[in-house]
């Protein structure tokens, strides 16, 4: 399998500057030396190889001032074009997949139904994917440096294997490797929450924030944790299962196989197996939610599961210290579109959570499937760019 085309650096500075670059856009040398504590000669040694290998590049001032005296201002910028990444989010049916560029801009996207379920199955179609991709690419004129691949669950993100992915039904099973053996491009896999956290860090609403967390509500529980600039991964790389603190009652049984998971009662599944449980009905969460303000029995299941995640979320602004959570994933428009259920929830984590860790705000992110590809396609980048 091919390398990827690693930035070059002389010093941690030159990671650190590409890092502002990446997050802030185009920044004067002055303007970098102040913002990261460093002399300008310092800066422009740094710089120095970077633009050497044309990652990034100088520009004049479009619009001089004429106040200003001195030398006009050399904003450096990254090459958007000198680094292109492919990126897949997989679901349980459905491949969700893009082509961008360094700067997070998506050039096309494609999404492909799954063909089944069995392990062998995902390979033939993430191969099918992967090869449409490159085609695309092939007939744009583009040479693509690698390709990200997010998936739920726990997942080696160093080794290239899914430990375990409940939703997909894999366990143990070296994606990466299967991969490569077909593909001549840098192959890398990784946890999708955790992906799709690294694209808001560097193209997203948590660029240069220092700690805030994400947490994904829909068919799992999901949780990205990113503390003073970097991705919380943890000794064994499960850091962030928000959804399996025990928080919820013990009777009920999480799809993990143990009791009393955050996801065992404010999943979307779990929602809906609760209300089959007490009304005998099968509905969506559109339909019970359509019942939420005159139905007692579905309001008090969706009010349990909307206290216990509630619950979760003071947890995590206790140990953490995030100055905000994003909430996002498939139920956060349903979450929207009823005003007093997040009035709730917020009135409920005030409570929960300690001190002047209840000033963390909760700010609803409403994100495709397209932005979690991008999720998937920013594992590419930030190998790239030597941040991971």
């Amino acid at each position: 399998m091919p390398d990827i085309p690693l930035i070059p650096v002389t010093s941690p500075a030159s990671i650190s500057i590409f890092h502002a670059l990446l997050t802030r856009g185009p920044m004067a040398r002055v303007e970098i030396a102040q913002t990261l504590g460093l002399s300008q000669a310092a800066v422009t040694k740094a710089i120095r190889p970077l633009l050497s290998e044309d990652f990034v590049e100088l520009a004049n001032d479009i619009e001089p001032d004429p106040t200003r005296k001195g030398r006009p201002l050399e904003p450096i910028h990254l090459v958007a074009d000198r680094v292109f990444a492919l990126g897949i989010k997989v679901t349980q049916d459905t491949l969700y997949s893009i082509g961008m560029n360094f700067d997070g801009s998506i050039q096309f996207s494609h999404i492909t139904e799954r063909s089944g379920e069995k392990s062998q199955q995902l390979i033939d179609d993430l191969v099918k994917c992967c090869r449409f991709l490159l085609h695309e690419c092939s007939t744009r004129g583009i040479n693509p440096d690698g390709i990200g691949i997010s998936i739920s669950g726990d997942v080696d993100n160093e080794q290239g294997i899914v430990r375990d992915s409940h939703l997909l039904g894999i366990h143990d099973f070296a994606l990466a490797d299967k991969l490569a053996e077909q593909l001549e491009i840098p192959i890398f896999i990784d946890n999708d929450v955790r992906a799709l956290t690294n694209a808001e860090s560097l193209y997203g609403s948590g660029r240069n924030v220092s700690s805030w967390a994400i947490v994904t509500i829909g068919e799992g529980i999901g949780c990205g944790i990113y503390v003073n600039g970097k991705i919380l991964t943890g000794a064994f790389g499960v850091a962030g299962e928000l959804g399996h603190l025990p928080l919820g009652p013990v009777s009920r049984r999480c799809s993990c196989g143990k009791n009393g998971c955050v996801e065992a009662v404010a999943s979307t599944p779990a929602i809906r197996a609760a209300i089959k449980e007490t009304l005998n009905e099968e509905l969506t969460l559109d339909q019970a939610l359509s019942r939420y303000t005159h139905d007692e029995q579905i309001r008090g299941i969706i009010d349990q599961a909307d206290m216990v995640l509630a619950d979760a979320l003071g947890t995590l602004a206790c140990l953490i210290g995030p100055s905000k959570i994003m909430l996002s994933g498939e139920s956060i428009g349903a979450l929207a579109a009823e005003p007093k259920r997040l009035e709730k929830i917020r009135s409920h984590f005030a409570k929960r959570a300690f001190g002047n860790s209840a000033r963390c705000e909760l700010v609803l992110t409403q994100q495709t499937f397209l932005d979690w590809a991008r999720g998937a396609a920013s594992i590419v980048i930030s190998r790239i760019a030597r941040l991971s």
